[in-house]
């Protein structure tokens, strides 16, 4: 097996799982929420969270909307998708369907 020494290689290999167990699963969610909330506070203090605005292509799952919205910034999302951008809007998220 492969050695995942940087924080990059262990998402990567997580991420590119396409079938993991039960347990797996929560922890690929986990490390995914987790880098979306260290991207996040590497932007601007609270006073200035609620001015930058923050547009994502594929939400997706929503761990990204998720988390900038819980933190003040103001997040806009675009998914191909329609069950998945209703499911996303049923959640309060503010998300759109369409393509570009």
């Amino acid at each position: 097996m492969t050695e995942l020494t940087t924080p990059f290689e262990r998402y990567r290999f997580w991420h590119n799982q396409s079938s993991l167990s039960a347990i797996g699963e929560r922890l690929k969610i986990w490390v995914e929420r987790k880098y979306c909330l260290i991207l996040l506070q590497s932007l601007p203090s609270n006073k200035g969270r609620s001015k930058l605005k923050i547009f994502e292509i594929g939400p997706g799952t929503g761990h990204f909307a998720k988390i900038s919205t819980a933190m003040g910034f103001d997040y806009f999302g675009v998914e191909a998708s329609r069950p998945i951008a209703n499911e996303l809007k049923s959640r309060g998220l503010r998300v759109e369907n369409g393509t570009f």
